[in-house]
């Protein structure tokens, strides 16, 4: 059944992406479809704006891209920022202090890009077991020697942080430290072994409510397909929530249709079936 949508947000890791970091030439086609139909897609994702594919951002049409859980949302073509929802300089460091002694690949965004720890950096791949997740992390982020002097001097606000883990168990002590800020702060997780922190207002959903808000197009005409725990508020958020086969059942429990794995092109098939 087609529905009136106006407005689609599309996950990029584990939703548009298939496993190997590749948008498939039937997804591509789907969304370029959309777009000649007058439907505006856009990339809703947790990347900084550096980290977003241009396989996706050259897709003839594409006009607005939401990064860092949707802290920023840009104009592709002038990169002017529409929208921002930051975390102040303040929050930033007290949290980056909170967490740079344990073990974790820590990194935050700032201005669009990824900033890393670069001891972490260099051993990034016992961090993330995903090859093609590993080599997008190494060849896009920054290596910093110390990310709270480097916080303290750029004196910027912050899009977000984030923290890979190589032992569970201590992603759950940073959970516990954590706690501390949750008045101030939201954490979700695309991944098990990540954590992702952003200002207590953000998150995708509100991201592409306010981008709706700017186009004139309403909650209802909005459409979103995701896979991981920083998509939830996303899929709750908007019109038409779409999950993917593979996503986590928290995901799935809020989504209005659950579609075909990224494997199989699920965002394709749900564009096809209720878009085009």
């Amino acid at each position: 059944m087609k529905k009136d949508i106006k407005l689609i947000g599309l996950d990029l890791d584990g939703t548009v992406f298939n496993n190997n970091k590749i948008i498939s030439t039937r997804t591509k086609k789907a969304i370029e479809n959309a777009i000649q139909k007058g439907v505006v897609v856009l990339p809703s994702t947790g990347r900084p704006f550096s980290g977003v594919p241009h396989d996706f951002m050259n897709i003839n049409g594409v006009k607005y891209v939401l990064t860092s859980n949707g802290a920023v949302i840009r104009d592709l073509h002038s990169e002017e920022i529409i929208y921002q929802d930051l975390m102040d300089v303040d929050l930033s460091l007290r949290i980056v202090n909170a967490v740079s002694d344990y073990n974790s690949l820590l990194e935050v965004y700032i201005e669009g890009r990824g900033y890393s720890d670069n001891n972490a950096l260099k051993s990034a791949i016992s961090y993330i077991k995903d090859d093609a997740l590993a080599d997008y992390i190494i060849k896009s982020r920054i290596g910093i020697d110390d990310l709270s002097d480097f916080v303290q001097s750029e004196n910027k606000a912050i899009e977000k942080i984030h923290l890979l883990f190589s032992d569970l168990s201590e992603k759950e002590r940073v959970m516990e430290v954590l706690m501390k800020f949750d008045d101030e702060i939201v954490i979700t997780s695309a991944m098990p072994n990540n954590i992702e922190i952003n200002k207590k207002t953000v998150n995708k959903g509100n991201g592409l409510l306010a981008l709706g808000k700017l186009l004139g197009i309403k909650r209802e005409q909005i459409m979103a397909c995701g896979d991981g725990g920083n998509d939830i508020e996303m899929i709750k958020a908007v019109g038409f929530g779409v999950a993917m086969g593979n996503a986590i059942e928290e995901v799935k429990e809020v989504a209005d249709y659950v579609t075909l794995t990224n494997e199989d092109d699920g965002v394709a098939y749900a564009i096809e079936q209720f878009v085009l």
